[in-house]
């Protein structure tokens, strides 16, 4: 994948990886890249190209996924699409994060971490989605929208 992006013209390339029980936040796995049941590798790519940033998130299943992670990425896309039916020039980016965050609760899971944020020239740029913020959305914006769904003992935080 790098040395098709360097091909492409990108001006930088980032690609921490990972593996764990719950990938898909460095915050609940160890970074110690280990393999066996229930552990998935991960990698994510930050590339600039022209001056601006771009995410993308890959998982490497070893297994098919347990029950329970089936039900958390379902619970996880639907929440997805949740949130992107309200994404729309005049909503709020906190009226995104409510419709993901209202979806995984009615499911009966929690909704601990933001739902996304903006990416441009920057990695991670305002606004976040998360229910406090405010800012209006408008044409133009790029959006990187991941919500997570979790129990008491861990979960998922979905990117796409």
């Amino acid at each position: 994948m790098n040395a098709f992006m360097w091909r492409a013209g990108v001006e930088s390339i980032f690609n921490p990886i990972g593996s764990g029980h719950f990938p898909m936040s460095l915050s609940l796995l160890s970074v110690r890249p280990s393999a066996g049941p229930g552990r998935q590798p991960f990698d994510r790519d930050y590339s600039r190209f022209q001056g601006y940033y771009s995410q993308l998130t890959v998982a490497h299943p070893l297994q098919d996924p347990s029950p329970k992670m089936s039900e958390f990425l379902d619970i996880a896309f639907a929440a997805q699409k949740a949130g992107l039916e309200v994404m729309r020039p005049g909503n709020r980016a906190g009226d995104v994060a409510r419709a993901m965050k209202d979806f995984v609760e009615k499911s009966g899971y929690i909704f601990p971490f933001r739902g996304g944020h903006s990416m441009g020239h920057d990695l991670d740029e305002p606004p976040a989605i998360v229910v406090e913020d405010e800012t209006i959305l408008s044409p133009g914006m790029t959006i990187v929208v991941h919500p997570s769904v979790m129990d008491e003992k861990g979960g998922w935080r979905f990117y796409r």
